[in-house]
């Protein structure tokens, strides 16, 4: 083939580190969850739906073809770590944890996952992020060590 075409999905979730609730604010999180679909964007990972809870982040986005995905998860969380630390003091001490989740995504569940993700701030009115991140890993089939999942 003359041409490289790549055509997957990724469901992405990370916390922040220490699972520090930073995102209480509704405009604060806006701002910091817009700056990284600009990033992905850059990436060259467009995002089709963002969101989370205020101590974590879901994102569907589809997979470049120029970067692996620890280089793509690095980057994105490298340049919105710089970003948050310039909203104010309360974010002087802003990271992310170092490790996530990444499942795939058929093209045929892609609406039901967007809507999933557009839905985080109602869904963790009845399950916490901890209980969510151990249910979507065992909804995958992911093999996960429970002493090393949480910092």
């Amino acid at each position: 083939m003359a041409q490289s075409i790549l055509q997957v999905y990724v469901h992405l979730v990370f916390s922040t580190a220490g699972r520090v609730h930073f995102f209480t604010e509704k405009e604060t999180k806006e701002r910091l969850f817009g700056y990284m679909m600009g990033v992905m964007k850059k990436l060259q990972a467009p995002v089709l739906a963002i969101g989370g809870g205020e101590e974590h982040v879901h994102i569907l986005h589809r997979m470049p073809k120029n970067l692996n995905y620890e280089e793509l998860t690095s980057r994105l969380k490298a340049n919105s770590s710089r970003f948050a630390k310039t909203m104010g003091d309360r974010y002087s001490k802003f990271g992310w944890n170092r490790g996530f989740a990444g499942f795939s995504v058929s093209r045929w569940d892609i609406d039901m996952i967007v809507g999933y993700i557009r839905k985080q701030e109602r869904h963790h009115n009845t399950e916490i992020y901890k209980a969510e991140l151990e249910r979507l890993l065992a909804e995958h089939g992911a093999e996960f060590d429970n002493r090393h999942l949480w910092d």
